[in-house]
C-alpha cells in the first residue's frame, strides 16, 4: 500500500523523485505514464497537450490581469486596494446572471461581459469616492476599508449564488475536432 493506497510504490523506498511522483500519479488516477496504456496510445494526446496549453495560457492572462490592476491602482492613485479580485469576482457573477437571463445567442456574451464590467466599475467608483477618498494616504485603513469590502463582496456572492460552478452554454457553434481520424 502506497501513500495513497493505490499506489505501486511501497513506503520507505526511494526509487528516484521522478519515479515516486509518477508511481503516486498513476495510482491515484489510474494513468500509465510510461508512455503508451493498453491501446497502445500515447497517454497525452494533441488534444489534451492543446486543452492544456489553453488553460494554461487563459489562466496565465487571468493572473497578469489581476497582477497588473493592482499595479496600476497603487501606482497611479496610491490605494492599497485588497478588494481587487473581489471586484473580479462580482464583475463575473453579474455577467453570468446577464448572460443566463439573456440567453445563449451569439451577441450575448459580450453583451454580459460589458454589463458586468460596468457595473463592477460603478461599484468602485462609489466605493473610492465615498470610502477610499475620504482617508487620504492613510495605508493601514485602505487595507482594512477593502478587505472590508472583499469580505461583503464574497459573502454576497455566496449568498447570491451560493459559490458553485457554473458552466457556460457556447454561444457558438463547437469546434471541429483536431486530431481525430476521419479516413474510413
Amino acid at each position: 500500500s502506497g501513500l495513497f493506497g493505490n499506489s505501486s510504490l511501497p513506503l520507505g523506498k526511494c526509487h528516484g523523485a521522478s519515479q515516486r511522483v509518477a508511481g503516486y500519479v498513476s495510482g491515484l488516477y489510474g494513468a500509465n505514464l510510461s508512455g503508451s496504456d493498453k491501446s497502445g496510445m500515447g497517454v497525452f494526446s494533441l488534444n489534451n497537450f492543446i486543452e492544456l496549453s489553453y488553460n494554461s495560457l487563459s489562466y496565465a492572462a487571468l493572473l497578469f490581469l489581476l497582477a497588473s490592476g493592482l499595479s496600476i491602482i497603487f501606482g497611479v492613485m496610491r490605494i492599497v486596494n485588497l478588494a481587487h479580485a473581489a471586484f473580479f469576482l462580482l464583475g463575473g457573477y453579474i455577467a453570468l446572471s446577464v448572460y443566463r437571463v439573456l440567453g445563449t445567442a451569439l451577441w450575448t456574451l459580450p453583451v454580459a461581459m460589458v454589463v458586468g464590467g460596468g457595473v463592477v466599475a460603478a461599484v468602485a467608483v462609489f466605493i473610492e469616492r465615498y470610502f477610499l477618498r475620504r482617508l487620504g494616504q492613510d495605508t493601514v485603513a485602505q487595507v482594512l476599508v477593502t478587505i472590508g469590502f472583499a469580505f461583503i463582496f464574497f459573502d454576497t456572492n455566496i449568498l447570491i449564488w451560493t459559490g458553485d460552478n457554473y458552466m457556460l452554454h457556447r454561444p457558438w457553434p463547437p469546434t471541429l475536432p483536431i486530431s481525430r481520424n476521419t479516413a474510413a
